[in-house]
Parts: C-alpha cells; structure tokens; sequence
C-alpha cells in the first residue's frame, strides 16, 4: 500500500501503459460506495510537453526529490547562458542566488 501524494489516502500504486508511454495511477477501493477510485499521479518518465519548455528535469511525483531538480535544473542554465559573451549577468544571478541560498540555510540552522 501505498498513501497517495493527491488525496492522502492508501492505494495500490499501478502503471498503466497508453500507447507509447507509461502512467502513474493508485487506485483506492472506497467502501462506503464500493467502488475503485483511480487518482492520476504522473507519467513514469519525463513529462514530454512541459519538458521541452522549461528543462526542469521532471519525472514522476514518486520520485520527487525537490533539491536534486533545483540542482539540475540551475547546472543546465548556467551551461547554456554561461558561453554568452558577457557573462557579467549570469554571475551576478548567482551571486544572488547564493546569498538567498545562504540566508535559507542559516534560517533552517537556527530553527
């Protein structure tokens, strides 16, 4: 069993398969009306449309690991914008990003 990430309820996590792709359901069986009821979770891999616009790094909400996709994500645009000829801009957001990044931790430290 599994608790799901939509409703928060136990469920059955399935893999359906639509034509080339797979998806994520988890199917909970409701006993006061007896009858499944299927919560949509995700594709198993990346989500195709979304991806191509916004290099995000998404797969599944089960395997959802928020600091990693940051971490990607912020690799992937400093390597396309860092061969820019100036490059004044794109240290100056990481510069911003580290202090913001620095702040955060010393918040979470304290408390």
């Amino acid at each position: 069993m599994r608790i799901c990430p939509r409703c928060g309820q136990p469920g059955k996590l399935i893999n359906e398969r639509k034509g080339k792709r797979t998806y994520i359901y988890i199917y909970h069986y409701d006993k006061s009306t007896k009858k499944t009821i299927k919560c949509y979770i995700g594709p198993l891999l990346k989500y195709k449309y979304v991806e191509q616009f916004h290099n995000l790094n998404l797969d599944n909400i089960r395997d959802t690991n928020y600091l990693t996709i940051a971490w990607k994500s912020l690799l992937k645009y400093v390597k396309q914008n860092s061969s820019k000829d100036d490059k004044r801009e794109i240290v100056r957001e990481l510069m911003e990003f580290r202090r913001k990044i620095d702040k955060l931790i010393d918040d979470v430290w304290k408390g």
